[in-house]
């Protein structure tokens, strides 16, 4: 791993005067409204696109099954389905805590997340996965309770850095025990009772030389070397690089990054449009962040793997930051 100093850190992503501060033209896409922490007790743990199960989508069906590995209903507000699986808080018989429950009929995938958690270490910034049970057609993960995700939140600048410094040190931790997530998302970044960021969903996880096609994890966020076979770069831990650094672009401008397979969403991936640049492209993202976070932004989406920042890189930059 590169070992830099702070002052050659910064001076790296350092703004240069030459960048002009006038009017940013807005990318036609999807608003995020501003939610406030009412509205984000929806939790989610999961982005994927498959269908719902009539099992994970019934709700009676879901407390009949905790009931039996004792957990009990809470009056927490209904939590969001996704599209593979649903997560509950429940109320633990054994210790009365509280936890959030996944429940999924893709067995298999749950194992995975289980096993791979085990892989990594305590940390207050991996969510924390106490237990597994299964049924015949169904497993139940016991995860540490959180209050919400950031998908549909716009961050100020502040809690930017603060995401910067908190999901940086996760995958300096994952990175460095030679995993790549494969799938860092606003789904899969949660925030914490105390205000602090954690990175939950393992089910992802690979080892550095592991990477297939299939395992490239939420389009929107997927880097170009994962999308394409035929890539001059390999996949690597700067692949979660990528994926973070669309994730900020999202929460720090409070627009969708592109979907599907539109103009703009391999725009993206070649490099043609970025966080406040104003003399290459014409369609590009809107940030009222100080210079210093828009440039290293844009590094964290370039295209070419080699240019983005280490997960090192970004907690010793937010770290000088949140410091000053």
């Amino acid at each position: 791993m590169c070992q830099i100093t702070i002052e050659k850190t910064i001076k790296d992503f350092e703004s240069l005067n030459s960048i002009r501060h006038s009017k940013i033209k807005m990318i036609p896409s999807l608003p995020l409204p501003e939610l406030s922490a009412d509205d984000l007790s929806v939790y989610s743990f999961d982005s994927s696109q498959d269908n719902l199960s009539n099992i994970t989508a019934s709700p009676q069906r879901n407390w009949d099954l905790l009931n039996i590995f004792g957990f009990t209903e809470t009056n927490f507000p209904p939590v969001r389905i996704t599209s593979n699986s649903s997560v509950v808080f429940a109320k633990s018989t054994a210790d009365s805590n509280i936890y959030a429950m996944k429940i999924s009929t893709k067995k298999k995938r749950i194992m995975n997340e289980f096993e791979n958690r085990q892989k990594l270490p305590d940390s207050p910034f991996l969510v924390k996965i106490y237990d597994i049970y299964e049924s015949q057609n169904i497993a139940i993960l016991q995860v540490e309770k959180c209050k919400y995700d950031i998908f549909k939140r716009k961050l100020n600048e502040d809690q930017c850095w603060r995401l910067l410094r908190d999901i940086g040190s996760a995958l300096s931790i994952i990175h460095s025990l030679g995993f790549i997530h494969m799938d860092v998302s606003p789904t899969n970044i949660l925030i914490k009772e105390t205000g602090d960021f954690v990175l939950s969903d393992f089910g992802t996880l690979i080892e550095d030389s592991e990477f297939t096609i299939g395992c490239e994890g939420s389009g929107p966020y997927a880097s170009p070397e994962a999308l394409d076979s035929g890539h001059n770069y390999s996949v690597s831990c700067s692949s979660d690089i990528f994926s973070f650094g669309v994730t900020l672009l999202e929460v720090s401008t409070g627009f969708f990054a592109p979907r599907g397979e539109s103009e703009m969403y391999h725009q993206l991936r070649k490099g043609e449009i970025k966080l406040g640049n104003m003399e290459k492209v014409d369609a590009f993202y809107q940030c009222s962040f100080s210079q210093l976070f828009i440039d290293l932004i844009n590094k964290m989406i370039d295209p070419n793997p080699e240019n983005r920042p280490s997960s090192i890189q970004l907690i010793e930059i937010a770290n000088y930051v949140l410091q000053k």
